[in-house]
């Protein structure tokens, strides 16, 4: 998966929504038959939480996919919103700190 510059991708919540809905499911019945409290699945379905490897272990067995999908999905999610909301600051603020040591280091070699 690559992670978007630009906007934020979907939340995992989403993709787990639409599993739900498509398969005719309720998002307390899933709970019950992965054996997790509803309110964490409502909550990620929420985009209120995310997936942790525990979810994601239960929902890729249960939906017959790998963990590492949840979890993926997870990781871009977050990358992309932090490339949204503060990817440029941070960037500046790694060039900044780069420029100054490679002048200091060029100051150091005269």
């Amino acid at each position: 998966m690559t992670v978007p510059t630009n906007r934020i991708a979907t939340h995992p919540g989403v993709l787990l929504l639409e599993q739900i809905q498509e398969m005719g499911l309720t998002v307390s019945g899933l709970a019950r038959d992965i054996d997790l409290p509803a309110t964490r699945l409502h909550e990620i379905v929420h985009e209120r939480r995310g997936v942790s490897a525990e979810t994601a272990i239960a929902l890729g067995e249960y939906f017959d996919q790998t963990p590492e999908f949840w979890m993926n999905a997870q990781k871009v999610y977050e990358l992309s919103r932090e490339q949204v909301m503060n990817g440029e600051e941070i960037r500046s603020r790694v060039r900044r700190h780069a420029r100054d040591r490679i002048e200091e280091s060029k100051t150091a070699r005269v």
